[in-house]
């Protein structure tokens, strides 16, 4: 019963889309082809004035070449070196030397004026090719190659650059698409009656300028023909227009190409040239015509689609209803899972879709909640039990060492009753794994417990010395920060080499700031073993904490704000030292205010 009155509204929506489109199409068909009728006209007028700033953004891009041509010519480097080329072109040579000496110097001046034409020519987009006429004959280019199509063709140039008298002259190129513009070089120290340093020839791209211009106008595929203010031709983009169709040209007109109408747009420019701008009739009036065309077909299409589409999606509603259903009553057995496919699909973007979409996030969000939980549960008990048997082994460990002890004392073994005390030191300290941090002096308490054992070991090869203030006793810092490092003084400086070694242990207040530094006379290392032990890629002796532990646990507890620096070369013992920041007084913790 829900079902078909679902049907019956969606009928309904669709008698009222599709009367409306029909409407909306008649309407829509009758105002267009009043516009193509009637307003045929203003829609000509208005494509003769896009056509007209074509031709303004064209006459733009010339002056703003010309422009950056004429600041080539002004640069004082330019204006040095080319002066330069003329006096050495006027020198004599006497011998081989002088000649070779006077082409090396030519051939600099020629490396650094074609450097610079490369690099302004990079600058301008529009700009083809630079290049430098000197008064000898000789073509700096750019590119190193000259430009020129034979030796009649620089003549012209240099003849027309002279006659302008340091005026921009511009020359038609008919066999490419680009426009020459040369001017003759006139020295700044000099005066205009001197001759010229030479003529500057620069190729305009013709066809880049038009691309830039038609990227900016709704004109596609414009013909540009322009003349000089003689009436000779410059530039014309399109080799079908010969001398009859150019005397034939007319500003607001039209005119016939090969049976093609175009309309005729012509600008004349205050100082350099007049342009006509030709662009095609059909191409304007066509699209109105096929849009007008195309709207109709599109609206009936429309039509039709709704109508297939109408019954499609009513279905398409539907179809995850029943699936949604069945997948609620799986888990009313307890099952968190959803393993339909369809079901899970994200693309829907409608209010079932959202609906699937998160009764698949509740189900997994409580499926996680419910794992978490079971595996939370299994750490607890897990953690319990290591904890009652880590109360046992070192409880066992110590009365066996102090048992030891006793056995060394009645025995009148002090030696060894030293280093079992020292070395119950040391344990008690290590397995104590409460608290992540203690203070200065019971660091020290765990330096001079290793040392004692190390001094009865080594006997006379090992000695040591103490200097630390007094006011940094109570300072809190990490645990075995600095045993490690004193663990290791020992190992590679007398276990490695059999030799004696002093150890020198210094702690004070420096700036508000911890300072610790530990040295020794050890065999000392080089920078590779320097830089191994700061990216953690040296293999320690041991097992034990290696320095690069101490440099991670530093900076991770400092946030960075730390500094860990070993100096050593060979032969020359290490230095080790480590500040940590901290505030002023007495007992404050460390890692509270700073390294927290």
């Amino acid at each position: 019963m829900r079902i078909g009155k679902t049907k019956s509204i969606l009928k309904k929506i669709s008698i009222v889309v599709i009367s409306s489109l029909i409407f909306t199409a008649l309407t829509a068909i009758a105002a267009f082809y009043y516009l193509f009728f009637y307003m045929k006209d203003q829609i000509q007028d208005s494509y003769l004035k896009y056509l007209e700033m074509y031709a303004q953004i064209v006459e733009s891009k010339l002056e703003e070449t010309s422009q950056n041509g004429f600041g080539i010519i002004i640069d004082s480097k330019i204006q040095d070196r080319l002066s330069e080329w003329i006096l050495l072109s006027g020198q004599k040579t006497v011998t081989d030397a002088d000649s070779m000496n006077l082409l090396y110097r030519q051939l600099l001046i020629k490396k650094d004026i074609e450097q610079i034409l490369f690099n302004n020519m990079a600058l301008v987009g529009q700009i083809r090719h630079l290049s430098i006429i000197t008064p000898d004959g000789s073509i700096l280019s750019s590119s190193g190659e000259s430009g020129f199509q034979d030796n009649e063709n620089i003549e012209q140039v240099i003849k027309t650059a002279d006659d302008g008298n340091g005026a921009a002259c511009w020359i038609s190129d008919p066999s490419t698409s680009y426009i020459i513009h040369a001017r003759s070089i006139r020295s700044l120290k000099a005066k205009m009656t001197d001759s010229p340093l030479g003529t500057f020839v620069m190729w305009v791209d013709m066809a880049k300028i038009m691309r830039t211009a038609n990227a900016r106008m709704p004109v596609d595929d414009s013909i540009l023909i322009m003349k000089d203010q003689n009436g000779g031709v410059i530039f014309v983009s399109d080799p079908r227009f010969d001398g009859a169709l150019m005397s034939s040209l007319k500003n607001d007109g039209r005119i016939d190409v090969e049976g093609e109408s175009y309309l005729v747009c012509s600008y004349r420019s205050g100082e350099l040239f007049e342009y006509y701008m030709l662009v095609s009739a059909e191409k304007i009036y066509r699209p109105v015509e096929q849009f007008v065309l195309a709207l109709i077909g599109v609206f009936l299409l429309i039509i039709f689609i709704v109508v297939l589409g109408t019954d499609k999606i009513s279905k398409e509603i539907m179809k995850p209803i029943p699936k949604l259903a069945q997948a609620m009553k799986t888990v009313e057995t307890g099952c968190f899972r959803i393993t339909d496919r369809e079901l899970l699909e994200d693309n829907r973007e409608d209010e079932i879709g959202d609906l699937c979409r998160d009764f698949v996030y509740m189900t997994q969000k409580i499926d996680q909640l419910v794992q978490e939980n079971y595996v939370k549960q299994l750490v607890i008990k897990e953690t319990e039990l290591r904890a009652l048997q880590a109360q046992i082994n070192p409880h066992f460990l110590y009365n066996v060492l102090e048992s030891v002890n006793c056995m060394a004392v009645i025995a009148h073994q002090p030696d060894i009753s030293v280093m079992v005390k020292s070395l119950g030191s040391l344990l008690r300290e290590a397995m104590s794994n409460q608290e992540i941090f203690h203070t200065i002096k019971q660091e020290l308490g765990l330096i001079e417990a290793y040392l004692a054992i190390q001094s009865i070991r080594f006997e006379n090869k090992l000695s040591y010395e103490l200097m630390v203030e007094e006011s940094v006793m109570n300072w809190e810092v990490p645990k075995f920060f600095l045993q490690p490092i004193v663990e290791n003084a020992v190992v590679y400086g007398i276990e490695a080499t059999g030799k004696g070694c002093h150890i020198r242990i210094q702690i004070k207040s420096e700036n508000s700031r911890l300072y610790a530094e530990i040295s020794d006379s050890g065999p000392g290392m080089d920078e590779n073993v320097i830089q191994a032990i700061y990216n953690g890629t040296i293999k320690g002796r041991g097992n034990g904490i290696g320095l690069h532990n101490i440099i991670k646990r530093l900076d991770i507890m400092c946030r960075g704000r730390n500094r860990f620096e070993i100096i050593s070369s060979p032969g020359e013992g290490t230095r080790v030292i480590i500040e940590l920041a901290v505030q002023e007084g007495e007992g404050r913790d460390v890692y509270g205010n700073d390294c927290g």
